[in-house]
């Protein structure tokens, strides 16, 4: 029932506003630190959180992020690029992509903002006057101070503030999005981006959150008028609070209604149909804050954010819930003590990552061989997706060694620190990966044993149209846990290029070696 309820909650939990009404405020602001607030940090622990990422307060920093992108003298440019009508001359092209992303909706995107006209961003340009560098151009657009803020903020941590792309969206103000650039800096380097071209948007001024008028902000990352009438601490909690739940959704985890964190937080669903109100705390269950008590997905970012901005006070009121969120998000990062020295996952475990690389038995491989095998079939079809599998690999060789070290990791909940943006492995064991690319071979010869004496017979020929047994790819496909479809082309593409690679060589001879001998060009 608890995988039928995360599909079901996936979509309702990104409408789920962070409340701040002028009430929910006095109250803060009267609460002692040792009374648990509205929200899980005072004022003060939210101006001051500790750790500051330096390595975000540098990216952050406008002058660098210029400079970085003015040195175009080892780049082979095209004289011209045009986008929506606007030329650009001897530009950095990354900085001409994302000018692209600023003024272009993203196709098929909920949010994107269909009502775009063809000649709006032209029109917002103007007369071009000798203006041909995007620098220029996004302080036409989006305003002097604030388009290079915007442009650095995409290119640096792919977070999308334009008006023009996103549905019901409104200017920023550069006062606004430095109060973002604020809360990035108490990121750790691990957890953003959240994803590629991710939303972020200020509401159309004069209209609030339809559920609610004292809505700040909601986890499609829509930020509110009411979020312009909190201090500037204040703010920058809320925007990390949304960013709470956007990590809980990274990488279809769905971390905030997994049955790992319902048990550790003591939440159960009274009913099929997920609502805000339809949850149900168990007796004694603590929370850090008022609004944690809502539902499993408020606690979860509300522990998230305190584990940041009042780690102390979460570790007194969940022990369990602290290590959770330490474990599956932050990947063994803390906050209480010395500051660590890295924003890095991989800084924390780095020599246990390494021992295991250089030791890990051949059971362990060849198991998770096999496992990653199965979850990339399509390389069978398209060879250059064996990436997917060498990042399987890594990623199971990390959760291995972070089992090993007591980190809590059951189920489906994997920690966050393992994954880049695209869902691939961030920590890189490339002695199991070697070893992974022998197996690799060996489980593709055996997918096409079944095929070699149809492969024999289609070189003899030098014909490679029929080099496989189609009757041969159902009961494949039923061992495989694979669609018949996905095998069938699989397989038919694969013997198709190595009966090519055979008949092109003049080798005539096929077997298990011979056919091995080609893969290794592929894989």
């Amino acid at each position: 029932m608890l995988k039928f309820l995360s599909i079901l909650v996936a979509a309702f939990a990104f409408s789920l506003p962070l409340y701040f009404g002028y009430q929910s405020e006095a109250g803060l602001k009267s609460r002692s630190p040792a009374q648990a607030p509205f929200h899980s940090a005072t004022e003060q622990e939210m101006e001051n959180p500790r750790c500051i990422n330096q390595d975000h307060v540098r990216r952050n920093d406008l002058k660098s992020f210029i400079k970085k992108y003015s040195d175009i003298s080892n780049l082979e440019l095209p004289a011209i690029y045009e986008v929506s009508g606007i030329r650009f001359e001897n530009e950095h092209p990354e900085l001409v992509y994302r000018f692209m992303q600023l003024v272009t909706p993203q196709a098929g995107h909920y949010y994107a903002n269909k009502d775009l006209k063809p000649d709006t961003i032209r029109k917002a340009f103007g007369a071009p006057n000798g203006c041909t560098k995007v620098l220029c151009a996004v302080q036409r657009i989006f305003g002097q101070e604030e388009g290079p803020l915007m442009l650095l903020l995409l290119t640096e941590y792919d977070l999308n503030l334009s008006h023009y792309v996103w549905s019901n969206a409104d200017r920023w103000k550069a006062s606004e999005i430095r109060d973002i650039l604020k809360s990035i800096e108490a990121v750790p380097s691990h957890l953003l981006p959240l994803d590629l071209n991710q939303k972020l948007s200020h509401f159309k001024r004069g209209y609030g959150y339809s559920g609610g008028g004292d809505t700040i902000a909601n986890a499609s990352i829509e930020l509110f008028d009411v979020w312009n009438e909190m201090t500037p601490p204040i703010r920058q909690y809320s925007v990390y609070h949304e960013f709470s739940h956007n990590w809980s959704y990274l990488h279809a985890n769905d971390i905030d209604v997994s049955p790992e964190w319902l048990k550790v937080s003591g939440w159960e669903p009274q009913a099929k149909k997920s609502t805000r109100e339809n949850w149900r705390m168990h007796p004694g269950t603590q929370q850090v804050s008022i609004y944690a008590k809502t539902n499993p997905f408020e606690d979860f970012a509300e522990s998230v954010s305190a584990y940041r901005y009042a780690p102390e006070r979460l570790k007194k009121v969940s022990a369990a819930k602290y290590k959770f969120v330490k474990d599956i998000v932050y990947g063994g990062l803390e906050f209480t003590g010395a500051c660590p020295k890295s924003g890095e996952v991989s800084a924390v475990y780095e020599k246990d990552f390494a021992a295991f690389d250089s030791t890990a038995d051949s059971k362990f491989v060849q198991t998770i061989s096999t496992e990653c095998f199965k979850k990339n079939l399509g390389l069978l079809k398209n060879p250059s997706l064996k990436s997917g599998y060498l990042s399987c690999l890594s990623l199971r060789s990390a959760t291995e060694v972070l089992n090993n070290k007591g980190q809590t990791n059951a189920g489906e909940t994997k920690p966050l620190g393992l994954f880049d943006a695209l869902g691939g492995a961030r920590i890189r064991f490339q002695s199991v990966e070697r070893r992974g690319v022998l197996n690799l071979q060996d489980s593709v010869v055996d997918v096409l044993k079944p095929h070699l004496k149809a492969m024999q017979q289609a070189v003899d020929l030098s014909s490679c149209k029929n080099a496989f047994e189609p009757l041969r790819t159902e009961e494949q496909a039923v061992a495989l846990g694979a669609k018949n479809y996905e095998i069938y082309f699989g397989i038919q593409e694969l013997t198709t290029r190595v009966c090519q690679d055979f008949v092109a060589s003049g080798d005539r001879r096929v077997s298990a070696e011979t056919v091995k001998n080609k893969l290794k060009r592929y894989f």
